[in-house]
């Protein structure tokens, strides 16, 4: 077999095991609180507090902290929380900001 087609028989092997491994960490992360997902709950907490976003708006919680990965919303007008997820494709270990009477009543770090 020619080094060429090693070589693309090896990359292609390589990929294909990274399309594997990567969501499988990712999962793993959230499942076991793994350091991205406690790094991101973390600095999610602390842009909160170093922002003083309690008792801000949405519109103003969005600006520091982005879109929300996903929305609840509940039976009362202006209760809702955002959810902000480390890994957007997994709904698991979220940081979210709860909101009541339409601002910012509180957080909850590591949510499922």
């Amino acid at each position: 077999m020619c080094v060429k087609k090693k070589l693309i028989i090896a990359v292609v092997a390589s990929l294909g095991l990274a399309v594997m491994v990567v969501p499988a960490y990712c999962l793993w992360d959230c499942m076991h609180l793994g350091p991205y997902v406690v790094r991101y709950n973390q600095r999610c907490a602390q842009l909160v507090k170093n922002r003083r976003l309690l008792g801000q708006t949405p519109d103003v919680v969005r600006a520091v902290l982005g879109q929300p990965t996903s929305v609840h919303t509940y039976e009362k007008p202006g209760n809702f929380t955002l959810n902000y997820a480390p890994y957007p494709f997994l709904p698991f270990a979220k940081f979210q900001a709860h909101f009541f009477d339409g601002k910012l009543g509180g957080t909850e770090m590591f949510d499922d």
